[in-house]
């Protein structure tokens, strides 16, 4: 993941972050919450808020009736050292339609990407229908994109629309 200079790469089997300053092309480590190295680490991705910190969101899925959705932001504690801490937590069943799935084994839950304050997961209820959704941190407001017709992965991306579509006041 690239933000605000950095680059950030998680390590295969290690629970810890390699980052790259880009202006002084020093490299340094950022260790992960000391759960996530028992986790695999596709079941966390790394984003930045809105307000452009750099967050991390977890999502255990083994019973997503149960499960939650774990927000953590990189920032300096009461005693000025820098570490993840605690920003928020959801359980997983607000992101499942309770009329879609079958039995809890039915249904998980993975996170897609954490772009500008947005968790965008994906919900697969069976072997055939999926939802791709969209989470705001701040608000809490939940947006479905694309129902049933989902097939992930899906790599959500933000850019801005090019003049040629753009229209001109002028003309």
């Amino acid at each position: 993941m690239q933000m605000s200079g950095f680059v950030y790469w998680k390590h295969k089997s290690k629970a810890y972050l390699l980052v790259l300053d880009n202006v002084t092309q020093q490299f340094s480590r950022v260790n992960l919450p000391h759960f996530l190295g028992k986790i695999d680490p596709t079941l966390f991705k790394l984003g930045q808020t809105k307000g452009g910190k750099l967050c991390m969101v977890t999502a255990d899925d083994s019973d997503a009736n149960i499960g939650t959705l774990v927000v953590h932001v990189w920032g300096a504690d009461d005693d000025g050292v820098e570490k993840w801490m605690l920003e928020d937590t959801f359980p997983l069943s607000t992101f499942i339609d309770a009329d879609k799935y079958l039995t809890e084994d039915d249904t998980t839950v993975q996170i897609e990407a954490v772009i500008d304050g947005f968790v965008y997961l994906s919900i697969k209820y069976d072997d055939y229908a999926e939802s791709l959704i969209s989470f705001c941190l701040e608000t809490a407001e939940l947006n479905t994109l694309f129902d049933d017709t989902y097939a992930s992965p899906a790599y959500p991306y933000i850019m801005s629309w090019p003049p040629s579509l753009v229209c001109n006041k002028e003309d």
